[in-house]
């Protein structure tokens, strides 16, 4: 999974716990789960903003686990992003 999807995965489990159908065991693992995928969302999210910072072969290894290209054309979508909020 990339950042993205951790995090997107963090969101749809924080919405299914808060369900009133749930047992109060199942929505305690689900909310785990999500803490779980929230965290390497973060980890993705951290890494991947001080690209720039990383020795090379880190850069490539955030890459690959981020699921971005090695190209750095992710990044420079990122940083398009926020140059659009901004």
């Amino acid at each position: 999974m990339t950042g993205p999807q951790h995090y997107l995965t963090a969101e749809r489990l924080l919405s299914a716990a808060r369900s009133p159908k749930g047992r109060a065991e199942d929505e305690a693992a689900t909310l785990r789960a999500a803490k779980v995928h929230a965290t390497l969302a973060l980890a993705a999210a951290t890494a991947l903003g001080r690209y720039e910072q990383l020795p090379a072969a880190d850069r490539k290894a955030w890459l690959a686990a981020a699921g971005a290209s090695a190209d750095g054309s992710a990044l420079r979508e990122i940083d398009a992003q926020r140059k659009e909020v901004a």
